[in-house]
């Protein structure tokens, strides 16, 4: 038993300590391969970057990228240990579920830019018209959002017939095979139809609530095991890629045409560039931002589509995850070792007093015992590194502070080991806090979610666990906290319910409001009011002028109509260029007055001379109908009467 337990031991700490120290001071590069997903184009801009402007070599790589044809396996050379690092998307959560010992380092996408795409002509309007087409897309990579959005909306895989991928770009407009809906890059196949004259629809899972992580850098765990530092060197080095790539994007273009050949015009190159940006959402969330509850999400989803074992596990699947299980691991170790310190010592005395000739094998495990006591350190050290963690001492002051809580914090460890912690709450907060302190430090332990605030003044979130501390004599003298930053958390729901482009309410979440508002009417009678509004010959502006410049109108409009309206009410973007504006406490009367200031709002948008923009719109209120459905049919008729009376004016139901 002893036996076991020291030979784990010792396999677990000093076998990864020796190789970490063989990286860490080898003044030559490590060499390294990293696996896109695809081949060369903007999609992969930060490491293009990382490698030009020598930020792997700063971190002490030698990196080599190998693209991708769909030809193979694309986690197979990872999985073997022949690639050191690749790319992916979330379908990379279902080879975790089946076992394959994969660790997300980051995210760089927080959306997925994977869309189903027809000709316009075929009339596939959205996800109900799916019935009875030839879909093609590739299973099991790149479809995990793809295929969440057929399954909320209740479409089986019999209401369709499955057509492998070809990876023919145009393949909508091939004989052979012949298909109605394809997958497509929101960055990449709908510019590529547009150059030849089609027209395309897109169906976006983003739209109807599915919104997956889109690509993700990721490695082995024995990559980890051997060497956590430089998976984090490398980590870290590639996101500084990332940010310099989206803030100098002209000079990706021209490595795009020259040493990384995407074949892509630079038309093509900046359209990408545009929508990778969106995918990447910088000026949302923190670039790398990563949340477990998401990727928990899209293993619900492969296990519910059957692509993955039920008892499938993703524990450790990102990296702060994998490196907090090993600390506690450590600890365990920690344990077991002071048994197995206390075993040995006793087995010393009787070997010293009985049997000096084993003089040499005590000096042998006693190596043995002092090479485990650095590698236990080595651990805690990590932990310090990575796990938001302090303790309060009776004072009410800190006595200890990690590494990681300082970094969050953003002070040094002197500074918060000198000021009181309730700086940390803001003002609003303090209250419940103080109550949370008194509560453990009279015996309880606690947890829950609180609000800190950085030493910049910036808010961020902690799940917090608060136990008691208790000395010798059972008396409680400190409180041990430990954390996990939830900041993105709280950030989620938000990208969740709002629209990529115009940063106002999606879908999804005007759906739940009209039927919170529905419920609200029914029960108290609180009638409330929507406006449906519709931009004029907006496809000629698309046509005419570009669909950046499409885009732009879209956003202009979405902004024009934040400002006109209340706080109470929700404006959101309905789909392609229609808005839906609902007035909770209106009656139709204020409705209509209000479309109209919405109209003239639109009619003097600054910034487009070349351009007359305007609306039509449709007005309708709670107390006209029996039901939700009713509601819209009857404003869609005035917005349809708005448009009969030559546009750019307000109709109301009658």
């Amino acid at each position: 038993m002893l036996k076991r337990i020291t030979k784990k031991l010792i396999g677990c700490f000093i076998l990864p300590t020796l190789f970490l120290g063989s990286a860490v001071f080898s003044e030559d590069l490590e060499s390294v391969s990293l696996k896109l997903k695809w081949q060369h184009q903007f999609q992969f801009a930060g490491y293009y970057a990382a490698i030009e402007k020598g930020f792997y070599r700063e971190a002490g790589f030698d990196v080599t990228l190998i693209v991708h044809d769909g030809s193979s396996d694309l986690y197979d050379p990872i999985i073997n240990n022949e690639i050191e690092f690749g790319t992916a998307d979330s379908s990379l959560v279902a080879r975790r579920l089946k076992g394959d010992p994969l660790v997300v380092l980051t995210t760089v996408y927080q959306h997925s830019p994977s869309v189903l795409i027809s000709l316009k002509e075929k009339g596939v309007l959205g996800p109900f018209e799916l019935k009875g087409k030839r879909i093609m897309f590739q299973r099991n990579a790149d479809d995990a959002a793809l295929q969440a959005l057929l399954i909320s909306l209740g479409i089986q895989e019999s209401d369709y017939e499955f057509v492998p991928h070809s990876f023919n770009k145009l393949a909508l407009l091939q004989d052979e095979p012949s298909i109605d809906v394809m997958s497509a890059y929101l960055s990449n196949e709908p510019f590529l139809f547009k150059e030849k004259g089609h027209d395309v629809q897109i169906i976006d899972p983003a739209n109807y609530g599915i919104d997956f992580y889109g690509d993700l850098l990721y490695t082995t765990e024995d990559y980890i095991k051997q060497s956590p530092d430089r998976a984090i060197a490398f980590k870290d080095a590639s996101l500084r890629g990332w940010r310099y790539a989206l803030d100098n994007p002209e000079e990706v273009f021209t490595w795009l045409q020259t040493k990384y050949p995407s074949g892509k015009s630079l038309a093509a190159l900046e359209y990408e560039a545009e929508i990778i940006k969106k995918m990447v959402a910088q000026d949302f969330v923190q670039l790398g931002s990563m949340y477990p509850a998401r990727f928990s999400r899209i293993a619900d989803v492969y296990k519910q589509l059957g692509l993955a074992p039920k008892s499938g596990d993703i524990s450790g699947l990102t990296l702060d995850e994998y490196l907090k299980q090993k600390s506690d691991t450590s600890k365990q170790y920690l344990r077991a070792l002071g048994i197995v310190s206390a075993i040995l010592i006793s087995l010393i005395a009787l070997l010293v007093i009985g049997m000096r000739s084993m003089q040499s094998t005590i000096k042998k495990r006693t190596s043995q015992l002092f090479e485990l006591n650095k590698d236990l350190t080595r651990q805690i050290e990590l932990s310090d590194k990575h796990v938001i963690s302090a303790t309060i001492g009776s004072n009410g002051l800190f006595k200890e502070v990690s590494t990681a809580f300082c970094q969050l914090a953003g002070y040094s460890r002197q500074e918060l080991l000198s000021i009181d912690p309730e700086q940390l709450t803001p003002p609003g907060y303090r209250e419940g806090r103080n109550e949370i302190i008194h509560r453990v430090f009279a015996g309880t332990s606690e947890h829950g979610e609180i609000r800190q605030i950085n030493k910049d003044g910036s808010s961020y979130w902690l799940h917090m666990f608060a136990d008691p501390i208790r000395d010798e004599n059972g008396n409680i003298n400190a409180i041990q906290i430990t954390a996990t930053d939830v900041t993105e958390k709280k950030l989620v729901q938000r990208l969740s319910e709002t629209d990529v482009l115009t940063d106002i309410a999606n879908r999804k979440k005007l759906d739940s409001t009209l039927k919170q508002e529905w419920a609200r009417y029914i029960r108290y009678k609180e009638v409330f009011s929507i406006i449906v509004l519709d931009l004029d010959h907006f496809k000629n502006i698309n046509d005419s002028f570009g669909h950046p410049e499409g885009d732009r109108v879209l956003k202009a409009v979405a902004d024009a109509i934040t400002l006109v309206i209340r706080n109470t009410d929700l404006v959101g973007r309905w789909g392609g260029e229609e808005f839906l504006v609902i007035l909770p406490l209106t009656p139709i009367e204020n409705a209509v007055h209000v479309a109209e200031k919405l109209r003239l709002a639109i009619n003097r948008l600054d910034g487009f001379p070349m351009l007359d923009v305007s609306a039509s719109f449709g007005v309708a209120s709670s107390d006209q109908v029996i039901d939700l459905d009713n509601l819209f049919r009857i404003a869609d008729a005035a917005l349809y009467t708005a448009k009969e009376s030559g546009r750019n004016c307000v109709r109301a139901a009658d």
